[in-house]
């Protein structure tokens, strides 16, 4: 389907995304940056699973499950005349909004069909950055995380060639259908 407003570049990425739609994928933090234990207490050693779950029009939902943990889903949004737009929608294990929750940025640029950037929409502490999704075909993988212009911060990968079960619903959409089951 084609979205009025977008890059052919970000049209395409949309288009690659939404081909896994239904899928759920096993991954692990590739990087954590040296010396950042809060991220290695959250992520180091645990197993993580992105089920590509809801694929509406104009939002593709992504739950990202680290471990037990099923507070997390990224959100696409195409913004018409502007790109894309990524937010993190983080909720407790009640389904309420978590302390930090619908925190995101828009892409800048038209991006790559197979990378796009999301610059941040400013930090508390100044620093510059933006969140990343790449998709690498040599490696069957999809790549996402958190990049300081020179290096990852953080990065996800996961295997695109081994789906795996859908895990259950992330929380605070327990009451929502997948879209392609």
């Amino acid at each position: 389907m084609a979205l009025q407003g977008l890059a052919w570049q970000q049209q395409e990425f949309w288009d690659n995304l939404r081909e896994h739609c239904g899928q759920a994928y096993p991954g692990f933090a590739a990087i954590i940056r040296e010396g950042d234990t809060r991220r290695e207490e959250l992520y180091a050693d645990r197993d993580m699973v992105a089920h590509f779950r809801q694929c509406l029009d104009e939002e593709i939902r992504i739950a990202a499950h680290i471990g037990d943990d099923r507070s997390r889903t990224w959100i696409i949004t195409p913004v018409p005349g502007r790109g894309l737009q990524l937010r993190h929608d983080h909720r407790n294990p009640d389904g309420t909004d978590g302390d930090v929750t619908g925190y995101g940025a828009e892409t800048s640029t038209a991006g790559d069909p197979l990378r796009q950037e999301f610059t941040r929409d400013g930090a508390a502490d100044g620093s510059q950055g933006f969140w990343m999704f790449e998709m690498v075909p040599d490696d069957n993988r999809l790549s996402y995380g958190n990049h300081d212009g020179s290096e990852w911060l953080v990065r996800f990968d996961f295997d695109l060639s081994s789906p795996v079960e859908a895990p259950p619903a992330p929380w605070g959409y327990e009451d929502t259908e997948p879209t392609h089951p």
